[in-house]
C-alpha cells in the first residue's frame, strides 16, 4: 500500500480507462448540450402552436359574431 496522500504509478490498462472516460464523458456533454437546444426549440414551438391556435380561435369567433362566412 502506498503512504498516505502518495499515488502509485497509473499502468497502462488504467491510462486507457481514463483517456476512454474523458472521451465519452465529452460524448455525453456534447449530447447533453443538442438535448437542450431541442429542447428549447420544441418549447418555442409549443408556444408558437399556441398562439396561433389561440389566433385562430379569435378569428373564428370574430366569424361567429359578424354571422359572415370568411371563406
Amino acid at each position: 500500500m502506498p503512504e498516505k496522500g502518495r499515488f502509485t504509478s497509473a499502468t497502462d490498462e488504467q491510462l486507457k480507462d481514463v483517456k476512454w472516460l474523458r472521451a465519452h464523458f465529452k460524448e455525453l456533454q456534447e449530447a447533453q448540450e443538442r438535448l437542450d437546444i431541442a429542447e428549447k426549440t420544441i418549447l418555442e414551438l409549443q408556444t408558437s402552436v399556441k398562439e396561433l391556435f389561440e389566433s385562430v380561435k379569435k378569428l373564428k369567433r370574430g366569424r361567429l359574431i359578424d354571422g359572415k362566412d370568411w371563406r
